[in-house]
């Protein structure tokens, strides 16, 4: 008798997973995928999803081969990791205080339009990979300390360094502060 009539036979005399895992010792994996309905179709069809990006450099061929929109608009429809990233980078400039949070102030859409095909940092001039969601942020170029709203228009992409280092300084604080660090520097 096979595992599959073995698990379907016990399943038929009121048998968990559970007890099925022990007794056949397999896997529960195993005997939901003989028992759940749909799970056969499921497997097949992740199976085949994963064989069409079989090799890496197919995917950025096509993208090549075929691109027709700019890489931001491509990413947009593209790349739900992007759309995620960008929604939770929006959801935290949103925020009023700390934990109060009472929806984003513009969408993400909104801000590709506005950071473009070629994001850089507005800080450092650094170019901004948008997947890599640990080096950048988005900044309040005037402060919420000092009077700024959660638009899109006091909205600025920055890496996270230069971000952190200016903290909840305006940008003409900022500057004059690195100025005064490197004069320092220069003269000792």
């Amino acid at each position: 008798m096979k595992v599959k009539d073995k698990i379907l036979a016990l399943r038929k005399q009121g048998y968990s997973y559970r007890d099925i895992q022990e007794k056949l010792k397999c896997s529960k994996g195993t005997i939901s995928y003989h028992c759940g309905e749909g799970q056969k179709n499921k497997t097949l069809e992740r199976k085949r999803l994963s064989r069409r990006g079989c090799h890496p450099l197919k995917n950025k061929l096509e993208r090549f081969l075929y691109r027709t929109e700019p890489l931001i608009k491509e990413l947009q429809k593209n790349n739900r990791t992007l759309n995620k990233i960008l929604s939770q980078k929006i959801q935290v400039f949103s925020r009023i205080h700390k934990q109060e949070y009472r929806g984003m102030s513009f969408t993400v859409e909104d801000l590709l339009n506005k950071i473009g095909d070629d994001p850089v940092c507005a800080l450092t001039g650094r170019h901004i990979d948008l997947l890599k969601s640990r080096t950048y942020q988005l900044d309040h170029i005037i402060p919420k300390s000092k009077g700024g709203d959660n638009s899109l228009e006091n909205c600025q992409l920055a890496c996270r360094d230069a971000n952190q280092a200016k903290h909840d300084l305006t940008l003409n604080d900022f500057i004059s502060l690195c100025r005064e660090v490197v004069d320092y520097h220069d003269n000792k």
